[in-house]
């Protein structure tokens, strides 16, 4: 299985569409999207997020399949995992461990002082 762009709880940007409306939007990843599994303009299965939009005035915009389409404006919805670039620092355990020691050191040291 392909390595994922984002994890639940991230933040992203929407950096392909087939609406072109939806690039650019700020989302956070809320879950696994359990009931699609296919995209239109991409191949077999795929990786699909539920997301919430971040900014206020931001709507994700969908079509209906109608004889006469209508544009639906959604303030959640699904995107694929390969539309979306994270805008969350990845977490490196390691550097955030120190950075807690670290921080753990200078509490004791300015304890002491006092």
């Amino acid at each position: 299985m392909a390595k994922l762009n984002c994890r639940v709880g991230d933040l992203a940007i929407t950096v392909r569409s087939n609406i072109p409306d939806n690039v650019g939007l700020i989302v956070r990843i809320v879950d696994i999207c359990m009931y699609l599994d296919e995209w239109k303009d991409l191949e077999g299965p795929v990786h699909i997020w539920d997301v919430d939009l971040v900014c206020e005035d931001s709507r994700l915009v969908c079509f209906t399949d109608q004889p006469i389409p209508e544009r639906l404006l959604y303030k959640s919805g699904p995107i694929p995992d390969a539309f979306l670039q994270p805008i969350t620092p990845p977490i490196n355990l390691e550097e955030l461990l120190k950075a807690e020691a670290l921080e753990d050191e200078q509490k004791k040291g300015t304890e002491g002082l006092q």
